[in-house]
């Protein structure tokens, strides 16, 4: 027998907390990337692994692969302001 749910407990994946102050009421929802990690999966879970070994808590292959993004704003930190400055004129003038 299956069992009934009074609401759908997938919906709660997709929902966020709207009282939070980073989150502005127009963008409720997040918005998902899908970054095709077939040629690299084995790569990214040894990967993980290891920083998980080495750094006593565990890191998740998302964690991982979000940890090595920041690093790469971080790195380019100027180049991101100023692309940023670009996408704001580009709104304002349309």
């Amino acid at each position: 027998m299956a069992k009934s749910f009074k609401n759908n407990p997938l919906d709660n994946l997709t929902q966020t907390n709207t009282n939070s102050p980073e989150v502005p009421a127009k963008d409720i929802k997040k918005k998902y990337l899908r970054l095709d990690i077939t040629n690299y999966q084995d790569y990214i879970s040894l990967m993980a692994d290891h920083k998980t070994n080495t750094s006593g808590e565990y890191v998740s292959m998302t964690q991982y692969i979000l940890k090595l993004i920041e690093a790469d704003k971080q790195k380019n930190l100027k180049l991101y302001g100023k692309l940023e400055e670009i996408e704001k004129m580009k709104k304002e003038l349309i």
